[in-house]
């Protein structure tokens, strides 16, 4: 039950409210008929594909008129989302795979594309976040080829894409509703060189940057149809049927972002902006009064006791 839900995420800590929400945002974007619309509208590998193709390109199967009753599964691998070396620092994905890179033509080489894809909600965590993204997309690179040795073969490496979807949270508005491309080209210094650009196009990381007011168009309108549950709307970026049980947990995104809101907001005017201001408690209180929570509910969330919000209320 979605109400009651929400009624115990209230009584939650703001701090475990955060927590919750990531996990499950990291669940549903597990699916990879959530993440494969990403794809194609943000990876040039992966634009002229069908959502199916993708699927199946996640799902290592080949796709040529491949029904997705086929697919061998329909979430992301969560097995390789720790990372860690001993001489190096521990990564934690929030989701972490790779997918073929489509074919053009028969007899061509099988290649993979590497991807970690990140929820960032502080764009101002005290470094610059395109930083932590290109360290990411060198940690994949470095991950391909393990312990180097005098028969490390170069040649093996496969692109990876380090992919940040940045909430509006702290973002200034001049960067939302923002999509940014950071990747390798080659500049010719003096003459003109021919070289494959396989060979040097390796690591690309997209800054994806939501906006208090979405776009109502592309990948921005996508996300944001998930995160309000506009199952219409995400329909329209999408061509797969949802399971029952995606549908669910689709539904309960708003439930948490609208507490997470609430939370932040109550949690505010409880501590008071201008400390000292006990008016600003009795107003927080007799709101949530008039919205039908009891005392002892309203005493866990403002953290006072049952007597003094008692004392409080109308």
């Amino acid at each position: 039950d979605l109400m009651r839900e929400e009624t115990e995420l209230l009584l939650m800590s703001l701090e475990d409210v955060k927590k919750l929400y990531d996990k499950h945002v990291k669940k549903l974007f597990s699916n990879k008929e959530i993440t494969a619309p990403i794809l194609q509208m943000v990876i040039p590998e992966y634009k002229d594909c069908t959502l199916e193709e993708i699927i199946a390109c996640m799902d290592d199967i080949s796709y040529q008129k491949t029904a997705v009753s086929a697919i061998k599964s329909m979430q992301i691998d969560k097995r390789d989302t720790e990372k860690t070396s001993l001489e190096e620092k521990l990564i934690l994905y929030d989701l972490h795979f790779k997918a073929r890179k489509p074919k053009k033509a028969s007899g061509e080489v099988l290649v993979y594309l590497h991807f970690n894809m990140e929820f960032q909600n502080d764009y101002h965590p005290g470094y610059p976040v395109i930083k932590r993204g290109i360290y990411y997309g060198a940690r994949e690179i470095s991950e391909q080829l393990g312990i180097l040795t005098k028969t490390t073969d170069y040649s093996d490496i496969e692109k990876v894409y380090s992919i940040w979807i940045c909430s509006e949270e702290k973002m200034p508005k001049k960067l939302q509703n923002t999509m940014t491309r950071y990747y390798i080209k080659k500049e010719d210094v003096i003459g003109y060189t021919e070289e494959p650009k396989e060979d040097y196009d390796l690591m690309e990381v997209i800054l994806i940057r939501e906006g208090e007011e979405p776009l109502k168009e592309g990948v921005f309108d996508y996300l944001n149809s998930l995160t309000q549950a506009d199952l219409e709307r995400t329909k329209k970026y999408s061509d797969i049927e949802w399971s029952e049980a995606l549908n669910e947990e689709a539904k309960r995104m708003p439930g948490f972002a609208d507490t997470l809101i609430k939370k932040t907001e109550i949690e505010s005017k409880a501590k008071g902006k201008v400390e000292g201001k006990a008016e600003k408690t009795v107003e927080v209180v007799r709101n949530m009064q008039k919205e039908g929570f009891s005392p002892e509910m309203i005493a866990k969330i403002v953290q006072k006791s049952v007597a003094t919000v008692k004392s409080m209320m109308l």
